[in-house]
């Protein structure tokens, strides 16, 4: 997975800038997380496999918590309440609304689908799908990308 799935962004291009809405109303951009590793989840609450993947992002967001890392859901395509779902099932890491734009420039095109951003605003990991190993394979990324870009 290192040069990433075809059809989404490659590894090591730069990351498409983005500003979107948090659900506290706050904006959000890309830009402005410079020197952390951010974690994109593109996600809607109709979407199974999204829903599967969830509790690992949870995770991954209690795990990094004392770190530079940011780990957003980015409801995408969403006809429900993604802000619901979320507090409902307990989920704390930040959502951003709106996404549908976003996921466009990310070439997504089934979710649901992550992005990790380096330090620098790189692209470090793309993959789409829920696969049981993929909150494995997102937590060696960030670790690498935290030991990687420590001094930078």
């Amino acid at each position: 997975s290192k040069s990433g799935e075809p059809g989404l962004l490659a590894a090591g291009t730069v990351a498409p800038p983005w500003k979107l809405k948090a659900s506290n109303g706050e904006t959000v951009a890309l830009k402005a997380l410079r020197g952390n590793i951010v974690v994109m989840d593109f996600w809607a609450t109709w979407c199974g496999p999204c829903k599967d993947a969830m509790p690992g992002v949870q995770k991954m967001h209690v795990k990094f918590k004392d770190e530079p890392v940011k780990i957003y859901g980015l409801a995408t395509w969403e006809t429900g309440d993604p802000a619901a779902y979320m507090k409902d099932n307990k989920f704390t890491y930040e959502l951003l609304i709106g996404a549908d734009d976003v996921a466009k420039a990310y070439k997504v095109s089934g979710i649901p689908t992550f992005y990790v951003v380096d330090k620098q605003g790189m692209i470090l990991y793309a993959s789409s799908g829920f696969t049981p190993n993929r909150e494995k394979e997102l937590a060696e990324v960030i670790h690498k990308a935290l030991k990687d870009g420590g001094s930078r």
